[in-house]
């Protein structure tokens, strides 16, 4: 193996054990009490280290949001609507899957008011994919909204991040994320009434 990929895979190691620890502790104790000095200790790497790689906890937590730009918003963008013109229960169903699989990061984002700079980029990510399909839908379908599509868009997420973050501070219990998915299809489809009265 290569020196420069010895090198490589030492600093990716660096940077995810890095990460790790900034993620837990600011669920543990908020981001405005964390110390450079904190983050070192959880993830046993030298001040030197650190300082090598981040400025300060700022430039770490600017890493975290370049990772969440290039990884989930890829992901989000590839989602598209069914042959029928509708939003695909399996979308819905990827996004909480997503939750189930990053719960740490999205935990810290959804439940940490301290880390403005990251909920910000979740809620941008996910208003455009809901404005995309919901102005993709309305072209196919020809419909007219009573409500301004960027206003619905931001109703959806609301909504998606609302749910993700009850589920998420209740330990993903008791439901999976298959039965979360479920739940805000049928909201959306039917309507807060209908579901209330079971039809």
């Amino acid at each position: 193996m290569s020196t420069s990929l010895i090198t490589d895979k030492r600093i990716r190691r660096t940077h995810r054990l890095l990460r790790e620890a900034f993620i837990e502790l600011i669920a543990e104790q908020g981001y405005d009490s964390l110390r450079v000095e904190d983050i070192l200790k959880r993830a046993d790497i030298g001040r030197t280290t650190f300082y090598a790689h981040f400025k300060d906890k700022r430039a770490l937590l600017e890493n975290i949001s370049e990772i969440f730009d290039s990884k989930y918003q890829a992901d989000l963008a590839q989602r598209s609507l069914d042959e029928n013109g509708n939003i695909p229960l399996v979308a819905v169903q990827k996004v909480f899957e997503s939750f189930e699989r990053n719960a740490p990061f999205f935990g810290m984002v959804l439940e940490s008011r301290d880390v403005p700079v990251l909920y910000e980029r979740v809620q941008t990510a996910f208003r455009d994919i809901f404005t995309r399909l919901l102005t993709e839908q309305a072209e196919r379908l020809k419909l007219d909204p009573a409500v301004p599509l960027p206003i619905l868009a931001e109703f959806y997420v609301g909504a998606l991040l609302a749910m993700g973050k009850w589920w998420l501070s209740n330990g993903m219990r008791p439901y999976t994320a298959a039965e979360m998915a479920q739940m805000f299809f049928d909201l959306d489809r039917h309507g807060r009434l209908q579901v209330m009265s079971g039809k």
